[in-house]
């Protein structure tokens, strides 16, 4: 019987390694805990992309290059709520327009929200924003959610105001139907999510920690 199994352990141990590589294409729906990204099928996997800045006039040869000469399996889009408050629903088709075509290539698409707060912290306009791109994306099992671009730290905020901020983008994009998992971004500084408390950490599931280390800003290996 132990040499029965053995063949199905040995498949199941190839194709763990086959994910971790990355640039893996994972199957969805995809789910994250402990500290790691999973396919439906259990297997972890890693996200490896690009921004893309001009994802709205960028062709559809840009995400085959992606996937096939740079082995990419994600891209992310920064999405503009100011645009989104201009053009409103115009607007979000774009973005699928541009979303179905990186999927085609098999990219996972980040939707990253870029605030028009003058202060660069998650306001009133971005919860907006949130729920009516979570409503138009929840059946898209191919993307995630980037709550917002670089908040920054200013007027002495700390940890508690931090959550306070992300908790309703997260409660808001539970409440469209939108399951996908959500990037929760650190203060925009060298610290990163260095000093945040677990009590403050925000609840729900399949929520990942985002923080974007600079050479110029915070130390590296």
């Amino acid at each position: 019987m132990a040499g029965a199994c053995a063949p199905v352990a040995a498949m199941r141990i190839d194709a763990l390694a086959a994910r971790l590589k990355e640039g893996a294409v994972p199957a969805t729906p995809i789910s994250a805990r402990g500290g790691a990204l999973f396919d439906s099928t259990g297997l972890p996997f890693v996200l490896k992309g690009a921004n893309l800045p001009n994802w709205e006039t960028a062709p559809p040869l840009t995400y085959r290059v992606m996937r096939q000469r740079w082995n990419m399996n994600q891209v992310r889009f920064p999405l503009s709520v100011a645009a989104w408050r201009r053009d409103g629903q115009a607007y979000l088709d774009r973005a699928a327009k541009a979303v179905a075509a990186a999927n085609a290539e098999n990219l996972v698409v980040l939707l990253a929200a870029v605030g028009d707060e003058p202060d660069r912290f998650p306001g009133p306009n971005t919860l907006a924003f949130w729920r009516a791109t979570a409503a138009a994306f929840r059946n898209n099992p191919l993307t995630l959610f980037s709550l917002y671009n670089e908040p920054a730290r200013g007027d002495g905020r700390g940890w508690p105001e931090w959550r306070a901020a992300m908790q309703p983008m997260i409660d808001a994009i539970r409440a469209a139907g939108a399951a996908q998992v959500i990037a929760v971004p650190a203060y925009h500084d060298s610290t990163g999510f260095l000093g945040l408390p677990g009590e403050l950490f925000p609840s729900g599931a399949d929520l990942m920690l985002e923080a974007h280390p600079y050479f110029d800003l915070a130390p590296t290996e």
